[in-house]
């Protein structure tokens, strides 16, 4: 048996005998598991125990599609409670995995493709969201699925980079909403991959649009930004800290624009939670001096 076989098997054995109290009382349990499944090794016991009482597995796996989680959740679900999943279940989970896997090596193929013109063109490049994610607090674009690049840049070379990136592969969303629609907008209207439609990218300039009360701002992300490598010239991503209080702060807005326009946010709060609980892992955060949330004057 493996070293990391064994920790598993005790969460499993451990999860027959008296199941503990369910964490989250007031959620439904297939929301439950989702985010245990987000957790590191320390949540198997709780994953065994909660995959063991009574589990809508259609619609845990609906919930994971919506996340884009089956391939995080489909090895760990395997692994602690195969033996009690649905054999239809695990086999559609399998699928989908692969389906995941292959979109976003593909997804991976264009982004440093991308990157890579925007570097030949003197461009600076600052990942966002799930792309600065998936190179820093996680292992790779297959244990961060998303189906959008967040790329920043500066505001001055922001319609050359829309251009390269053009010239790159990308093409213009005809019927979308009109380009009008983003003058005072945190980014150039959204770009499609001309190999895989459903793949989009966007070219910001700011963190958020011009009427929005958050004083943190690109200028602090740059001043803490980090360089990702020899293998991404000219490429930056956010320091933990920055990336943890953008989380937090794009969470709250999208909240306010849901209340104002009573339309449901784009990314939903259980992937944000799991998001911040990875940058949370990934380092120890100390708040630097002077840095402070706060509403503009």
């Amino acid at each position: 048996m493996s070293a990391t076989a064994a920790p598993q098997g005790d969460a499993i054995a451990r999860a027959g005998e008296v199941a503990p109290a369910r964490r989250l009382p007031a959620v439904p349990a297939e929301e439950e598991l989702l985010l245990l499944t987000a957790g590191g090794a320390a949540n198997d016991p709780a994953v065994a125990a909660l995959a063991r009482g009574e589990i809508d597995w259609q619609r845990l796996l609906g919930l994971a599609q919506v996340e884009r989680a089956v391939p995080v959740i489909y090895p760990r679900l395997r692994t602690l409670a195969g033996d009690i999943i649905p054999p239809e279940v695990l086999e559609q989970m399998r699928r989908l995995a692969l389906v995941s896997d292959f979109a976003m090596l593909h997804l991976d193929s264009r982004l440093r493709e991308s990157l890579g013109a925007l570097h030949g063109a003197g461009i600076r490049v600052l990942l966002l969201k799930g792309a600065a994610l998936a190179h820093t607090v996680y292992a790779g674009v297959r244990q961060r699925p998303m189906s959008d690049i967040d790329l920043l840049v500066d505001s001055s070379s922001a319609h050359v980079a829309r251009r390269v990136m053009l010239d790159t592969g990308w093409r213009e969303i005809v019927g979308g909403i009109p380009d009008a629609a983003y003058e005072h907008h945190h980014h150039l209207p959204p770009l499609r991959d001309g190999r895989a439609p459903d793949l989009q990218l966007e070219v910001h300039t700011a963190l958020f649009p011009e009427r929005q009360p958050f004083a943190f701002d690109v200028t602090d992300l740059w001043a803490g930004a980090r360089p990702l490598g020899a293998a991404f010239p000219n490429v930056f991503v956010p320091s933990p800290i920055h990336s943890l209080l953008h989380a937090c702060l794009h969470f709250l807005w999208s909240r306010a624009t849901r209340r104002s326009t009573g339309r449901p946010s784009v990314k939903s709060r259980a992937r944000r939670a799991v998001g911040r609980r990875a940058i949370g892992r990934c380092a120890s955060l100390t708040w630097p001096p002077g840095l402070r949330c706060r509403r503009k004057s």
